[in-house]
């Protein structure tokens, strides 16, 4: 699975559990792939991180956790990590 993928699956994610979709400023950043958005900048807290990291574990097979988050905190870092360690696993 791709980083752009896995970022598809983050925005959806966003959109469903903050409420991204509901904030157009918010909205226009997570659209537009060119944007590094931070999770911060979205608001993101422990529990809206657990349920994009069930919802990223119940699609992509990894298990994401909270220090992921801090670890890589924007979605294309966090899109690029996952890719990555998906493609690590299948080698």
């Amino acid at each position: 699975m791709t980083a752009v993928e896995i970022r598809q699956i983050i925005v959806r994610a966003m959109n469903e559990w903050v409420g991204a979709a509901d904030r157009p400023e918010w909205a226009a950043k997570l659209v537009d792939p060119g944007q590094d958005v931070r999770f911060t900048d979205l608001d993101v807290d422990s529990l809206a991180a657990a349920e994009i990291s069930m919802l990223l574990e119940d699609e992509t097979g990894y298990a994401c956790d909270l220090g992921d988050f801090v670890a890589y905190p924007s979605i294309q870092t966090l899109a690029e990590f996952i890719s990555g360690e998906i493609g690590d696993r299948s080698d």
